[in-house]
């Protein structure tokens, strides 16, 4: 084997070293990095949670009829899609809210989720409902409780409604 040989084997396995030296550094930093932000996105995750768990919001309660006057020309569809039998309204126990609350409009509930109510006079309409329908465009930290025809109109002020873990 030649000088010049011998050089660019020497040469070639130096650089291979070399190589492999800074990529196991690089993997290294990296596999630090990803334990960092696993560890931070698990307390984010813990954070969120504990906020979902604890989200309380203060809002006017109201109550519809499903009619096309107070709803849309489909009364006995919901905004998530169900369908209601119009005269057994009552006894469903859905809400509707107001947009600002929902999530595809950047509020902290989904359709589908439960959330307790707290706060109503004597305590009548309190307790768990689930979301199923949207208030107007027009309505802000609002509930609207879906009713029978017979219910008399009200409106509370100051009720709590607070998101229940499934």
């Amino acid at each position: 084997m030649s000088n010049k040989q011998l050089q660019i084997m020497i040469s070639s396995v130096l650089s291979a070293m070399a190589v492999t030296f800074f990529s196991i550094d690089i993997i290294s930093d990296l596999n630090s990095r990803i334990s960092k932000l696993e560890i931070e996105n698990s307390s984010l995750l813990d954070r969120v949670i504990k906020q979902e768990e604890s989200l309380e919001v203060i809002v006017t309660a109201t109550m519809y009829y499903a009619q096309p006057h107070l709803t849309d020309s489909t009364p006995n569809i919901l905004a998530d899609g169900t369908t209601i039998e119009v005269d057994k309204a009552g006894q469903y126990r859905y809400v509707a809210l107001s947009r600002d609350l929902l999530s595809r409009w950047g509020g902290p509930f989904e359709y589908g989720d439960y959330i307790l109510v707290d706060g109503t006079k004597n305590k009548k309409w309190d307790g768990i409902w689930q979301i199923r329908d949207t208030m107007a465009v027009r309505w802000k930290k609002r509930i609207d409780f879906l009713c029978s025809f017979d219910t008399d109109q009200f409106k509370f002020e100051n009720v709590k409604i607070k998101l229940v873990s499934a």
